[in-house]
């Protein structure tokens, strides 16, 4: 299963978030909201190296949010950030 989506093939409107973190393995974290929701997504735009292969992928917070792939709804994963 893939850890993040073409930001083109996203069906929401995401708009960024002041929020940025740092990643010591691929760097700066970009923020989006979703809605009224904070913070529920994330995109590398210039990662390191190491990571180059998320450069254009979102990821969202499944443990907040339901994902749904291809008509099929992804189950909630329980973590810290849930």
């Amino acid at each position: 299963m893939s850890l993040g989506w073409p930001l083109d093939d996203v069906l929401i409107e995401l708009t960024p978030s002041e929020l940025r973190t740092q990643c010591a393995y691929k760097g700066e974290t970009r923020y989006w909201n979703v809605g009224e929701h904070e913070n529920l997504a994330w995109t590398y735009d210039q990662p390191l190296r190491s990571a180059a292969d998320v450069q254009g992928l979102v990821a969202f917070f499944n443990e907040r949010c339901d994902v749904i792939l291809d008509g099929e709804a992804l189950p909630r994963a329980r973590t810290p950030w849930s």
